[in-house]
């Protein structure tokens, strides 16, 4: 009986043996499974903070798309205004649609080959900005006015050098008649 018992001890110790390395593989499992739920709720902190910033990202990006339908909407509103005016007055100014570009007769402005303002360019001008600043320095419009870009052009006579320097200075002659206006307050010209 006793190597009965014998045996069943050495059975009895090899199952507890077998139990201690079952719990130890258990707990080895749960210090694992610890880790990876530990490692998720990292991940998900992580997510979430990039979903944050995904969120305000969007956030701004509605905004400035609002910015931009916005000036897009002005834009269309103050060149219809423009032609209104304009037309109202009864100054020959054609205003581009699609650009807000406003073209002015030339020939009015300038013997050929010349910089020198002639007076019924002068005259043109004295009527037409009043008009332009009066739409564009209307409260509505005002902040989304960042610059008045003046241009001048020559006809396809003389070189390109000669007709680079004609066309700066005929802009420089009406850009420097337009600002001794008296009609251009020092007021409207900081406000453009």
């Amino acid at each position: 009986k006793q190597e009965e018992l014998a045996a069943i001890q050495i059975k009895l110790d090899q199952q507890e043996n077998d139990l201690h390395a079952a719990q130890d593989a258990l707990k080895t499992k749960e210090e694992e499974q610890a880790l990876l739920q530990l490692q998720l709720a990292t991940q998900a902190d992580a997510l979430a903070a990039m979903q944050s910033v995904l969120e305000n990202q969007k956030a701004e990006m509605l905004t400035y798309q609002r910015r931009i339908d916005d000036m897009i909407g002005v834009r269309s509103e103050i060149i219809q205004a423009l032609s209104q005016a304009f037309a109202a007055a009864n100054i020959g100014a054609s205003v581009d649609q699609a650009t807000g570009d406003i073209v002015l007769e030339g020939k009015v402005f300038f013997d050929s080959n010349k910089d020198t303002i002639r007076d019924e360019g002068k005259a043109l001008l004295s009527r037409f900005l009043p008009v332009y600043l009066g739409v564009l320095l209307k409260p509505e419009y005002v902040d989304y006015v960042g610059e008045i870009i003046i241009e001048g052009h020559t006809d396809d006579a003389g070189s390109y050098m000669t007709n680079l320097k004609l066309s700066q200075n005929r802009a420089l002659s009406v850009a420097e008649y337009c600002l001794q206006l008296s009609s251009l307050s020092s007021r409207q010209v900081t406000q453009i």
